[in-house]
Parts: C-alpha cells; sequence; structure tokens
C-alpha cells in the first residue's frame, strides 16, 4: 500500500524546487539587466537591494547603497524645495527625477516603479533610466525654439514697420512726382504762352 503523505512530500519539494528556480530566474533578471534596479522599503525609504548596474552608473557600493535611503541619492536643493516622497507611491507611470552619483554629478533619471513585498516588507522595485542627455536635449530645442519665436515676432514687427514706411516714403514720392509734373505742366504753359 503506497503512503499518502509521501505523495504530498513529492508534490511540496517539486512546488519548493519550482518556487527556488523562479526565484533564481527572477533574482538573475534583476542582477543582469543593463539599466540600475533597486528595491526600497516604503516605510524607512531604506535601500533593500540593488544590482550591479546601479552600483556601476552611480559609483556608490552595495554597502553604501545598503546603508542609504532614497532621499541620499536625490541633491540637496531638490530636497529642501520638495517634501514630496522620493518616487510616485501611487503607481503612476514613468517620471523623471534628479539623482546626484557619488562623484557629485547631478543626472537626470526615469523611474519606473512598481509596489511589492519584499522579505515581508512594503517596498517598491524601481528600475532608473538615465535621461540626461534626452532632457538636455530638449531644453536646447525648447530655448531654440523660444529664440526662433522672438525671432520671427520681430522679423514681422520689422516687416510691417518697413511696410509702413515704405508706403509712407512710397506716398511721399508720388506726392513729389505729382507735384513735379504739375510744375513741370505749368512750366510748359508759361514756355507756351511766351511763345
Amino acid at each position: 500500500m503506497d503512503d499518502p503523505s509521501n505523495g504530498d512530500s513529492i508534490e511540496r519539494k517539486g512546488a519548493l524546487e519550482a518556487l527556488r528556480e523562479s526565484e533564481e530566474r527572477y533574482r538573475l533578471l534583476f542582477d543582469r539587466s543593463p539599466l540600475p534596479m533597486w528595491v526600497y522599503d516604503q516605510e524607512t525609504l531604506g535601500f533593500l537591494a540593488v544590482n550591479q548596474a546601479a552600483v556601476d552608473h552611480y559609483g556608490y557600493s552595495r554597502d553604501q547603497f545598503g546603508s542609504m535611503t532614497i532621499d541620499h541619492v536625490r541633491p540637496p536643493e531638490d530636497l529642501a524645495a520638495s517634501e514630496e516622497r522620493p518616487i510616485a507611491a501611487k503607481g503612476e507611470g514613468p517620471s523623471i527625477w534628479r539623482h546626484r552619483k557619488a562623484n557629485g554629478e547631478t543626472i537626470d533619471v526615469e523611474l519606473t516603479s512598481h509596489a511589492l513585498e519584499f522579505s515581508g516588507r512594503r517596498a517598491r522595485l524601481v528600475i532608473a533610466n538615465d535621461v540626461t542627455e534626452r532632457v538636455r536635449s530638449e531644453d536646447v530645442l525648447r530655448e531654440s525654439e523660444s529664440r526662433y519665436r522672438l525671432l520671427a515676432e520681430n522679423a514681422t514687427d520689422m516687416i510691417v514697420r518697413l511696410t509702413l514706411d515704405g508706403r509712407r516714403v512710397y506716398d511721399e514720392a508720388r506726392e513729389r512726382l505729382a507735384a513735379a509734373r504739375q510744375e513741370n505742366r505749368m512750366a510748359q504753359f508759361q514756355v507756351e504762352d511766351r511763345k
């Protein structure tokens, strides 16, 4: 006779093995992602895990990240200007934030985050995409468009003034020409009257 508890044990072992393999696959995806990723505690804002891309990109060691909070990667002037929490905790779409790297450089990052439970804590998984060059390019484009609009407005004003001035000069020239013609006719009549 077969022992029914033996079947449960085999099923449990299979489920645990499948769970372990699944966790290993996700750990591998997290660790090998080319984009900086981390998990932080929603209450303390402390980093719970960071991937190698975050360590490489930000320049902080894993130990340093482990003793930091999300606020440590934000520039001090941004913290002073805002009392908001670091990432939209409401599950909103990607948002752009300024971050400070270990070398002091400030970068613009597009953050996407997702709520999860991590080691029994309410946490968020964050993916950080450095968009510094894109943001700078957009700023340059906005400045260029602004200068273009100003030049176009100035050119339009100048054209209107030139047109009005040109019209006035044209009207004055026509009046002078008409007066000169009139004078010429009068002079012709005088010459003819003397004959």
